[in-house]
């Protein structure tokens, strides 16, 4: 608590202090509404001068650092569509951040799902995991303070502060500032992704262009798919792209180009893959229903249903079955097949993998979906320009056979 104190001497009549009094005032409340407002006035200016969001989440920590300690502090943004939490910004004396993950049960979840604070000393922290509130992530601190970031009554995140050593560091006070600024603090940051939203949108669609201009004009398949691989990379991870066409009266799936770190793999020996029962495999998925999948845990994914037709490239460069991998194998975490259709039916499909768990979205689907048209128009253009520069070389060459004949 913060007091003002008034000290007054009371003189007698001949001028001598006879005593003194002191009257005290508690101004907590006052000191703390000061604080507030000058914290609110630093985040307002701080929202007007970043020139993103990087630069906004550090001057939001150099602003709460001044009324408390944050020497440990972290922004992590939830995506409710998605179920992700995503640590945004981070800086801790011990522990590296989970980039994305999803929200589990530690204390950032916990504060997710109840939106409610939660300011957790070592005792508490010890009670909730009795009770299954929460698991051990991470180094456990000596005194935890989350705050949610609520927008229009939704979670968009959440800001926390801990500290290792000292317990005391957080408390009543503490919490109301944090609670107090963080509904502004939310609606900044949200206007800021909005911004930072539409920016991307803009570069997407101008990416999308020259992805498309880039693929109409290849003149061969792998030209075409090393143009694709390139245009995917600008915009997302893509450690491998494969691009597979589908026979329908054999019902076969085969791999027709891989690309790996860049480099186009050797596919020779690979082979075809018979479509899989309803409901069982991913190619065959994408291709029995002719729509995409977006998979953020392909081990998982794999481990709950059937089949066989999912390819990697293994260590040695070679490309294989996926199930057939050593298990100590660096492999794909994430996944997105994309099908490939000529007058409404499929003829392939593409997937592009990371090996990143959680590392796309739906806006990486929807770019891939709007490249797959001009891909499967690109892809047939291709194969007619090859077989009539094969038709012309044959004639050309038979023609020149016959001269020969006829000199002789």
């Amino acid at each position: 608590h913060w007091f003002f104190w008034s000290n007054q001497a009371i003189f007698n009549d001949s001028g001598e202090v006879i005593e003194y009094q002191a009257v005290g005032r508690d101004i907590t409340e006052r000191v703390r509404s000061e604080q507030v407002q000058k914290t609110l006035y630093q985040l307002t200016q701080a929202a007007n001068q970043a020139s993103g969001l990087q630069e906004l989440y550090e001057a939001i920590h150099e602003i709460i650092a001044q009324v408390m300690p944050a020497d440990n502090l972290y922004i992590a943004l939830y995506n409710e569509e998605t179920n992700l939490l995503s640590a945004v910004y981070h800086v801790d004396q011990f522990d590296s951040p989970n980039v994305t993950l999803a929200p589990g049960k530690g204390m950032t979840a916990y504060v997710v799902a109840s939106q409610k604070t939660l300011l957790c000393d070592e005792t508490r922290y010890k009670e909730m995991m009795v009770r299954g509130e929460i698991e051990a992530i991470g180094t456990p601190p000596k005194i935890w303070l989350g705050v949610p970031l609520i927008v229009e009554n939704k979670t968009i995140g959440v800001i926390t502060v801990q500290d290792y050593q000292d317990v005391n560091a957080y408390g009543e006070l503490e919490q109301r500032i944090l609670e107090y600024v963080s509904t502004p603090l939310a609606s900044i940051i949200t206007r800021y992704l909005a911004q930072a939203q539409v920016r991307e949108y803009s570069e997407a669609k101008e990416l999308l262009y020259q992805a498309g201009q880039q693929i109409k004009e290849a003149r061969n398949i792998e030209q075409l798919y090393q143009s694709l691989y390139t245009s995917i990379s600008r915009s997302c991870d893509c450690d491998t792209l494969i691009a597979s066409s589908y026979d329908a009266s054999k019902k076969l799936i085969e791999a027709e180009i891989v690309i790996h770190d860049g480099e186009m793999q050797d596919i020779s020996g690979l082979p075809a893959i018979p479509l899989a029962t309803t409901g069982e495999g991913l190619q065959s998925v994408v291709i029995r229903t002719g729509q995409p999948i977006l998979v953020n845990d392909f081990g998982q994914y794999l481990a709950n249903t059937q089949g066989t037709d999912a390819y990697y490239v293994s260590d040695n460069e070679e490309v294989v079955v996926y199930r057939a991998r050593p298990t100590d194998e660096k492999v794909a975490r994430s996944v997105i097949a994309v099908p490939l259709k000529r007058n409404r039916q499929v003829v392939g499909l593409v997937q592009i993998m990371s090996y990143r768990q959680n590392a796309y979205t739906n806006e990486n689907l929807h770019f891939l979906e709007a490249l797959a048209t001009q891909v499967a128009i690109s892809a047939n253009n291709a194969y007619l320009y090859q077989q009539a520069q094969s038709e012309i070389a044959r004639r050309a060459k038979a023609e020149e056979e016959l001269k020969t004949m006829n000199t002789e």
